[in-house]
């Protein structure tokens, strides 16, 4: 942890700042993948299709290539979700980091230098759900740099700006199929404090679920970092 230093967003780490945010959603794609599949009307579908073309023709071929088009049809799909989620996060929040982030009152973006290059990310805004809490966003750390204590670090960061800031906790949220992003939430000291779909049409059809978490006792996670 002595090469990592946690500092400021400045403008040359624009990029780099956004090619972190795409490679970090795209690595939930196979987690992703597993979710919807895991759904009963997906499975009922694939059955359901199946024995009705084994029916009709009397062979496994039919079936398994049916199998196959729909495994690549819900593939597409999610390419096509996760590319949609990425375009909305450039064009919004990180379109402007500077602005949206630097200049907007009790807000801030972190990012994290390993031997002089930026490995990961992190953002602070104002709540807009909860009365004195600051909302953790924007958490990325490049894959070969993981489990080397920097999202600690990170997070730590934050829940200190929020403290000096006099804000009461830290609220942030997550897909429920984010696996590794909730583990590691959770060995933080962050706690589940409610289940719901994703408003998007996507997250209404697949019953995409998010998470809500909050650390377990703010003033005490902080004492433990």
């Amino acid at each position: 942890m002595s090469a990592v230093q946690i500092r400021r967003y400045e403008n040359e780490d624009y990029d780099i700042v956004r090619q972190l945010l795409v490679s970090g959603i795209n690595s939930h794609w196979l987690n992703s993948f597993f979710y919807v599949l895991s759904k009963p009307f997906i499975k009922l579908t694939f059955i359901s299709v199946s024995c009705l073309l084994y029916l009709i023709s009397q062979s496994f071929i039919l079936p398994f290539l049916a199998i196959f088009l729909m495994l690549l049809l819900l593939n597409n799909i999610i390419i096509v979700y996760y590319n949609t989620q990425i375009e909305s996060a450039l064009n919004s929040d990180m379109l402007d980091i500077k602005k949206t982030y630097m200049e907007a009152k009790d807000s801030c973006f972190w990012v994290a230098e390993y031997n002089g290059k930026v490995v990961g990310t992190v953002a602070a805004v104002p709540s807009n759900e909860l009365i004195d809490a600051i909302e953790l966003k924007r958490m990325y750390v490049k894959k070969e740099h993981q489990c080397q204590g920097i999202g600690r670090a990170l997070c730590k960061t934050v829940l200190e700006f929020a403290s000096d800031n006099d804000y009461q906790t830290v609220m942030l949220s997550t897909f429920v199929f984010w696996y590794d992003a909730r583990k590691f939430y959770e060995a933080c000291g962050f706690t589940m404090r409610r289940i719901y779909v994703s408003s998007s049409f996507m997250g209404r059809i697949f019953n995409l679920k998010r998470i809500d978490y909050r650390p377990v006792c703010f003033a005490c996670r902080l004492s433990l970092f």
